[in-house]
């Protein structure tokens, strides 16, 4: 067991390292899912699905969470959707589109921790989009490991004008 455990490790180490160096066999990729409202006919909200091309295995932003288990490779990963999401919603905005909220889900389960914060704040800054557009995803077993750290995190990502939405719920606290 402890074999098969070390290379288990190996292998999401090398899983990391290889996300952490993208390349044309390695893409990262960010679709687009709009929410239209039907009585308007116009776009209320676009969540963003990042998936990862892996030399022809594609995986989700579930599979990532579960194969990228470093912390500073998901900042990194978070930082870049991050960028994405706020330089869409702007240029989305400087074609006169109203704005809405544009949805993404984060790997960093440590949405307290500071550097997720700088990260969303120095995005913001670099791109200064509407009040109230970004929405970030957090799997709720994630905000129920630290319940004081994540309530303050949540307040503070509200201060600057960013939601947070709980997704997974129930899952995996009765298992």
């Amino acid at each position: 067991p402890q074999q098969g455990e070390g290379g288990e490790r190996h292998r999401r180490r090398a899983t990391a390292d290889e996300f952490a160096k993208p390349s044309d066999a390695n893409a990262l990729v960010l679709r687009a899912q709009p929410q239209i409202n039907r009585a308007s006919g116009t776009i209320a909200a676009i969540e963003l699905i990042p998936s990862w091309n892996r030399d022809g295995t594609v995986l989700g932003a579930a599979q990532l969470g579960e194969e990228i288990l470093d912390l500073d490779v998901r900042l990194r990963f978070d930082e870049w959707l991050v960028r994405q999401a706020c330089a869409w919603a702007l240029s989305w905005q400087s074609l006169g589109v109203p704005a809405f909220r544009v949805s993404l889900p984060v790997l960093t389960e440590n949405i307290w921790s500071r550097e997720m914060l700088a990260i969303v704040e120095q995005q913001l800054a670099r791109q200064p989009i509407a009040r109230d557009t970004l929405d970030l995803e957090v799997q709720e077993t994630a905000l129920l490991r630290e319940p004081p750290k994540a309530r303050d995190a949540v307040a503070q990502m509200q201060a600057i004008g960013v939601s947070v939405t709980v997704v997974g719920f129930g899952q995996g606290l009765l298992s």
